[in-house]
């Protein structure tokens, strides 16, 4: 049985029931998590985890024993001696005698960090294709309005409806930049909001958009998470 567990892939340990000590460590779970079985016979969690883990770990141990079910735990940090913390699919049952009273725990244990930022990666990148196509339908939503209507104020009208529904937003504005005049201003010509929201159309000074204006008219990509840690007048 022993050379069995110790050709495993799979991290193989085992504790005495009574204070779940450490007596079967297999190779694997050496590799997997730093520690040599001679370092872990013996002794329990709280000799080589933080505390918190340790709690967690004991309270599934002694749920397995309790139950005499397999405990299954699709996925649990656990930090490695190296302090990384990966993630591990864990699987716990006891080991009962000949009475039929658990004598020990056995627990299989599986590292699935790699599978698991394998599957995240993969619906990041569906969410940028859907990111994608979802542009080029406005893209293509709004082509098709621009043909339909040479008119320009029905354009820019489609335009800013289009694109605050497109983004899920509670405003959006299309403005004209003049600096034909002493006073360079921005003219807010079309908007669509939400009812609650005031109408912002209108003419306000440069300086009323400070650093931001000058952003945009650098044609510079913003994005502003705090709305509130802007000085901006208008925003």
């Amino acid at each position: 049985m022993e050379s069995v567990l110790n050709t495993r892939r799979v991290g193989v340990f085992g504790k005495e029931a009574e204070e779940l000590r450490f007596v079967l460590w297999n190779p694997a779970a050496q590799e997997l998590l730093c520690f040599s079985a001679a370092e872990v016979r013996g002794k329990n969690d709280y000799n080589f985890f933080p505390r918190e883990q340790a709690d967690l770990f004991t309270a599934k141990d002694r749920e397995a024993l309790a139950s005499g079910q397999i405990v299954d735990i699709p996925e649990e940090l656990i930090q490695t001696r190296e302090g990384d913390t990966r993630i591990f699919h864990t699987k716990k049952t006891a080991i009962l005698d000949a009475d039929g009273k658990p004598q020990y725990l056995l627990a299989v244990t599986e590292d699935i960090t790699d599978r698991k930022l394998a599957e995240i990666a993969l619906k990041q990148s569906a969410a940028q294709l859907k990111q994608q196509a979802d542009r080029e339908k406005l893209l293509n939503s709004l082509t098709a309005q621009i043909r339909n209507s040479l008119d320009f104020d029905s354009i820019v009208t489609v335009a800013v409806e289009e694109i605050r529904a497109f983004m899920q937003i509670d405003c959006c504005n299309f403005a004209w930049y003049r600096d034909d005049g002493d006073q360079p201003y921005w003219e807010i010509i079309k908007e669509s909001r939400r009812a609650q929201l005031p109408d912002l159309t209108g003419r306000y000074q440069a300086s009323d958009f400070g650093l931001i204006g000058q952003q945009i008219l650098q044609m510079e990509m913003l994005r502003v998470d705090d709305v509130e840690t802007v000085a901006d007048l208008l925003l």
